[in-house]
Parts: C-alpha cells; sequence; structure tokens
C-alpha cells in the first residue's frame, strides 16, 4: 500500500507539471469592471493581462451590454479555461 501511495505521489507530480491554462478573473461593477488574466503552467501563475471597463455616464443597459461585449472580446482573445 505504501509503495503504491508513493507511486501515485509522483505520477500526480508529473500530471499537474504538464497542466497549462489560462485564467480570467473578474471584478464586477456597474460602471468600472475590472479583469485579470493568469496563465497557469502546473503549479506556477504568470500574469498575462489585466485592467478595467469603464462605463460611465451611459443608462444601465447599455453599460451592460458593453461589459458583455469588452467581457466576449477578452474570452475570444485569451480563451480562457476558468473564469
Amino acid at each position: 500500500m505504501y509503495r503504491w501511495f508513493i507511486l501515485m505521489q509522483g505520477f500526480r507530480a508529473q500530471f499537474q507539471i504538464m497542466i497549462k491554462m489560462n485564467i480570467l478573473g473578474i471584478d464586477p461593477g456597474s460602471i468600472i469592471t475590472g479583469f485579470g488574466i493568469i496563465k497557469q503552467i502546473g503549479e506556477q501563475q504568470i500574469y498575462v493581462t489585466s485592467g478595467c471597463i469603464k462605463v460611465a455616464g451611459k443608462s444601465l443597459q447599455q453599460r451592460l451590454l458593453q461589459i458583455y461585449t469588452d467581457i466576449t472580446e477578452l474570452i475570444q482573445q485569451y480563451l480562457p479555461e476558468q473564469v
């Protein structure tokens, strides 16, 4: 049983090294919406980009449409596997 446990730990460590994904984080707001994108390779996280979507001075419907449009563009550009 102990040998199997050590073998599985080694397999898990090798598997984690191969995991690569983009992660999108969103800080919601109806006037300023923040976002950040990191790339994870194994257990290492690498900064990719971040910014704000500013939509002040419009109606709520226009602001929500602009936020939706900009977030959709980010998703199409960076193809995040997790949000």
